[in-house]
């Protein structure tokens, strides 16, 4: 297995791994290591909106040509990131037609993705980065998102993802009709440097984006009153909620009343 994943790894180097994917699906070579990728062979996803051109097979192994080279965790998430499609596909009959869903079909491909790498023996924090851009790779970011649904977005991603997410995201497009997205006044390139400039301005408050940026901590609860376990923890997520919708909330004096009265409430 870990001769197969170094052959996979430099295959994945070259400008267009679509052309050795498709060799190995031929010769029979996907089907002996990557059987789930043959799964997506005939998964047509195309309705009358357009959205995708090929089946799910073709669109991953474009994906993966439109993931930059330089960045093997991005091109493997992009050969990933739609594994679970055929498992969680239904049609929905219409009067314009068949319509496809893939509802939670991230949670399914990262499930997979973790799968095959666990097998081909990649380590812990190869699966994690690629789990984590499969995972999240179907943002759909609007210019009418608050500043908190902002924030709340870089507490799932996390902002050391955001650039390879971008970059996944670009690659789902390119995947889509074997094309690239070009020009600044794309609407996706325009959404995407709008959500990086309001991510970079939401950072610049110094915001609490964690447990750990909150001004209060597990210690002060418990002095305050609330006894250590499941209970104390809730409390302190519920505090991170109220910060991430209010900044100013984040200081102590407020924050330990607020935990007060969050923790009389869940005892009632």
């Amino acid at each position: 297995m870990e001769r197969f994943r170094d052959e996979l790894t430099k295959l994945l180097k070259a400008e267009k791994p679509s052309k050795g994917l498709r060799i190995m699906e031929d010769t029979g070579v996907l089907s002996l290591f990557l059987p789930e990728l043959l799964v997506c062979r005939g998964c047509i996803q195309g309705d009358f909106r357009g959205f995708h051109e090929f089946d799910v097979l073709d669109h991953l192994f474009y994906a993966c040509d439109g993931a930059p080279r330089e960045k093997p965790a991005v091109r493997l998430a992009a050969l990933f990131h739609d594994i679970g499609k055929p498992e969680c596909k239904r049609v929905i009959k219409t009067p314009e037609g068949n319509q496809f869903t893939f509802h939670n079909h991230e949670a399914a491909s990262e499930k997979i993705a973790r799968s095959i790498m666990l097998r081909l023996k990649y380590s812990n924090a190869e699966i994690e980065q690629v789990a984590h851009l499969v995972k999240h790779h179907m943002f759909n970011y609007e210019p009418t998102w608050t500043d908190a649904a902002v924030r709340r977005f870089l507490v799932r991603v996390k902002a050391e993802n955001l650039e390879d997410l971008f970059d996944l995201r670009l690659a789902d497009i390119y995947g889509m009709h074997n094309a690239p997205v070009r020009g600044q006044d794309s609407p996706t390139i325009a959404l995407l440097n709008e959500l990086s400039d309001r991510v970079k301005k939401e950072t610049e408050k110094n915001c609490a984006l964690s447990l750990k940026n909150l001004a209060v901590n597990g210690r002060d609860l418990m002095e305050a009153g609330i006894p250590a376990g499941k209970e104390l923890g809730k409390v302190l997520e519920e505090l991170l909620e109220t910060v991430l919708d209010d900044p100013e909330q984040n200081t102590k004096e407020k924050l330990l009343l607020i935990a007060g009265n969050i923790y009389k409430r869940n005892m009632n």
